[in-house]
């Protein structure tokens, strides 16, 4: 059995029945083919759960621990540029001190993370 419509009213309907139930047409058997060639292109007679969304390919971009490094470098570098710039003492000495600080957090946490490489610990959870 397959879900076909009345080419009448277009009410969904069996394709067992002789007749539409909502309007009494009466199909010819040529219309009956026809509706039952659309029917198998529906998704409902293929056996498809019409809720579950297709499923699509996933790229999932993981980004680069190198391209997040240089880009913290670059953004602290320009922060101190600018603050050596502006001709304020405090905030030429807040600038440097800020710069040295990142520059070593960088440094600490390039150095764990490639230890954690190192060791394999982050090795099981990259996708290659």
């Amino acid at each position: 059995m397959a879900l076909i419509r009345c080419p009448e009213c277009k009410s969904v309907m069996s394709s067992q029945l002789d007749a539409c139930p909502k309007c009494g047409y009466k199909l010819s058997p040529a219309e009956k083919t026809a509706a039952l060639d659309e029917a198998a292109n529906n998704p409902i007679n293929r056996g498809e759960d019409l809720n579950q969304a297709p499923r699509q390919p996933v790229y999932v971009d993981e980004g680069s621990f190198a391209g997040g490094f240089c880009l913290g470098f670059f953004l602290g570098l320009i922060g101190l540029i600018i603050g050596l710039v502006i001709n304020k003492p405090k905030l030429k000495k807040g600038a440097i001190i800020g710069f040295v600080v990142e520059v070593a957090i960088s440094v600490v946490v390039g150095i764990i993370y490639g230890v954690l490489i190192a060791t394999g610990v982050l090795a099981a959870s990259m996708r290659y």
